[in-house]
Order: structure tokens, then C-alpha cells, then sequence
């Protein structure tokens, strides 16, 4: 589903892709935040999740489920330490709003796949 619904140039200027799903994990709307920065810092990548808990309200939903992709050009683009903060982030913070997190990946343009540390 990430691969459908981030675009080529969603990729190359780093975006947070939150795919926000109903409770069952039916895909409702995919919401794209670009141009993230480069170094972010913990309490942005906090910012930029923590919107979410208005939404099961909005929606009139009991709660939400939350696929999650950082579309950055290359894996190399993004460091160990960011990977290690945003997977954090999402996690905790969605926890805290109790929205259930389907899960987290990283969309390059050659692939997506998990969100995890990369061999350098």
C-alpha cells in the first residue's frame, strides 16, 4: 500500500506519509507532510504525529490505526539516528493517543521496506 500512495516526488523531498485507517485497517485517507528537514529534531518529529489524536473525534471514529512511511531518495539519506528517532516517536506518541500503529517503513525511489538501522 505505501508503494501505491507515495509518489516519485514525495520521495526525494522527504515526507512523512501517514496512511490514517479505520480501526479494522481499511485504508480511509493518506496524508503526506513534505519537505521534512533534514536533522529533525525530537520534539518536531513529535509535533508532526501528535495531530493525529484529533482525528478520531473528527471522524467519529472509536480509534484509529496508522501506517507510517518516511519517503526519503535513498536510504542513505536518512541516518541510523534519525531511523532510531522517528521509529521512537511514532511509537510512543501513538501510544500515548492510543492510536494502534500498523506500522513503520521507509519508501525510497528503488524500494520500500522497514524502517530499521542500515549497514553502513
Amino acid at each position: 500500500m505505501v508503494d501505491l500512495v507515495t509518489k516519485h516526488s514525495d520521495r526525494l523531498c522527504r515526507t512523512l506519509m501517514v496512511l490514517v485507517c479505520d480501526e479494522s485497517g481499511r485504508l480511509l485517507q493518506p496524508v503526506s507532510i513534505n519537505g521534512l528537514d533534514r536533522r529533525p529534531t525530537e520534539a518536531h518529529m513529535t509535533n508532526m504525529v501528535s495531530w493525529l489524536g484529533h482525528l478520531p473525534d473528527r471522524l467519529g471514529l472509536p480509534t484509529l490505526s496508522v501506517l507510517f512511511a518516511l519517503a526519503y531518495p535513498t536510504e542513505r539519506d536518512l541516518s541510523n539516528g534519525d531511523r532510531e528517532a522517528w521509529g521512537r516517536v511514532i511509537r510512543t506518541t501513538c501510544e500515548a493517543l492510543g492510536i494502534r500503529v500498523l506500522g513503520i517503513r521507509l519508501a525510497t525511489v528503488d524500494r520500500v521496506g522497514p524502517l530499521t538501522t542500515a549497514a553502513r
